[in-house]
This record gives structure tokens, C-alpha cells and sequence, in this order.
């Protein structure tokens, strides 16, 4: 990971040696994917922006990781080939029954397709914004209602191949019941867990 972001800031060259600490651990650069938040991947820095270039060409895959909760725009990420965007659970929690976070949440996917990224939801805590995320095509997703596969649309929905249904988001519907399942109101969130969407 890289979550200091120092390295990628100040290092001539971080991604050789990350390469270097690859291949003596007998792993192949296209099986291992490097995450770091928004404060690491700073892709205003010229430094950083050169090294994560680097580590794309040498075939390593760049994670976004807690999307949301730093000082990156979204007109910032086709900046940087990433490959997987973890976003931050305030575009997730209450999507099913917020129009302002459906809004932000539709955007972020919409970008996502169209960079072809690899998407993950943190902090879902309804059975509704699982639901809704799966029809957007979010891929993967951490909370308390990820018991496993679910019926939907899932990684071949429209926004994992277009981005059609994110830019449909604020016509998309949402249930009366949503606070019982947590919704909105927070409530019955329980202990998160992690997997596939659908």
C-alpha cells in the first residue's frame, strides 16, 4: 500500500524498487495491485504523477482507496491509468432515499465506467443501497448486508459496460422501508463484511 504517499511525492524512482521487491517474492507486477489514498496519490504533483505512470507501464494495477474522504476531484482520476477505485462510504450511506448522495454517487460511477475501473463500495448498511449499487454495476462492496452473489444486473450492469445506469441515478427508485434496513436513519448496520455485488 501506499498510504504515506512520501515516496511517491519525493523518490526519483519508487517504482523500481517496487519491482524489485515484486520479483523476489516470485510475483508477476500484473497480479499485484497497489492501493494508497488520496493524499498519496496526489496526481497535482508532477513527481507523483510521473511515478504512478512508471508503475503502470511496468503493468502493476493502482487502487484508489477510500475515494471520497480526501482532496482528489473526480476530473482528477483519468489523470492516472488507475485500475480499481474504493469509494468512501459518504456517496454510499442513504443513496436509496437521498437525492444528494444518489447525485454524487451516480457521478463517481459514471467516471469509474468510462475509466473502466474496478469499483468498491464501503460502509453499505441497507439491503437498498446494495440493491442499488448492484444495478449501477458496482462490482464489489464492504458492509453489514454482503452475505454474497445477489440477484441484479452486477458486474455486467450498465455501469461496470457503459454508464448508462448511473446517469439514469436520479430517476431510480427507492423503498418505503429503507430505515428499518438502516437507510437513512443509520439504524440495524451491522459488523461489515466484504464480497461481490452480484
Amino acid at each position: 500500500a501506499m498510504s504515506g504517499g512520501s515516496e511517491l511525492r519525493t523518490s526519483p524512482n519508487p517504482a523500481a524498487r517496487v519491482q524489485q521487491m515484486t520479483q523476489k517474492e516470485g510475483i508477476e507486477p500484473r497480479d499485484r495491485v497497489l492501493g494508497g489514498n488520496e493524499w498519496a496519490l496526489n496526481t497535482g504533483l508532477p513527481k507523483a504523477l510521473e511515478n504512478l505512470a512508471r508503475l503502470r507501464v511496468l503493468g502493476f494495477g493502482l487502487r484508489v482507496d477510500d475515494f471520497g474522504a480526501g482532496p482528489m476531484a473526480v476530473e482528477q482520476l483519468p489523470r492516472v491509468a488507475f485500475t480499481e477505485l474504493k469509494i468512501n462510504s459518504a456517496f454510499v450511506r442513504g443513496a436509496d432515499c437521498d437525492e444528494s448522495v444518489r447525485v454524487g454517487l451516480a457521478v463517481v460511477l459514471a467516471v469509474a465506467s468510462d475509466r473502466q475501473l474496478t469499483t468498491n463500495a464501503a460502509g453499505i448498511g441497507s439491503k437498498e443501497e446494495r440493491i442499488l449499487l448492484s444495478e449501477w454495476g458496482c462490482v464489489l462492496g464492504e458492509g453489514p448486508r454482503i452475505p454474497g452473489p445477489l440477484e441484479g444486473r452486477g458486474a455486467g450492469a450498465a455501469v461496470g459496460c457503459g454508464g448508462a445506469g448511473a446517469r439514469r441515478a436520479t430517476g431510480a427508485r427507492h423503498t418505503a422501508d429503507g430505515r428499518r434496513w438502516g437507510g437513512c436513519g443509520g439504524r440495524g448496520r451491522r459488523r461489515p463484511r466484504s464480497g461481490r455485488l452480484g
